[in-house]
């Protein structure tokens, strides 16, 4: 997959992003990114997802965007096995929420 079409497709999902979550692994780099917006999603949703070159570019377009980044390898393994646009189970919740919430307190921008 070319740069331009990574660049394309990662550009698109993340820019109303609320928090990237990260495996650093240089070996099998992985990112998911989660969108939730109270208006409009019930439940953070998988908006971008990707391992290697796509994950990095990922990465780099959160941190360009001033997304907040969560390194977590267990949960980046969970998420990574949802589909483009799934909500995240309930049994995430508690998770993904404890992290939205300290993100908001930061900042309330992201949410």
């Amino acid at each position: 997959m070319s740069k331009n079409i990574i660049s394309m497709i990662t550009m698109e999902r993340i820019v109303d992003l609320g928090v990237f979550i990260l495996d650093k692994n240089i070996r099998n780099q992985k990112a998911v990114a989660l969108r939730y917006q109270r208006d409009k999603d019930d439940v953070p949703v998988v908006v971008a997802k990707g391992r290697g070159l796509l994950a990095e570019r990922i990465r780099e377009v959160a941190a360009e965007s001033g997304v907040p980044v969560k390194e977590d390898k267990e949960l980046a393994d969970y998420l990574m096995a949802l589909d483009l646009y799934e909500e995240i189970p309930p049994e995430l919740y508690a998770v993904v929420a404890e992290i939205l919430s300290h993100i908001y307190s930061m900042d309330k921008k992201y949410i």
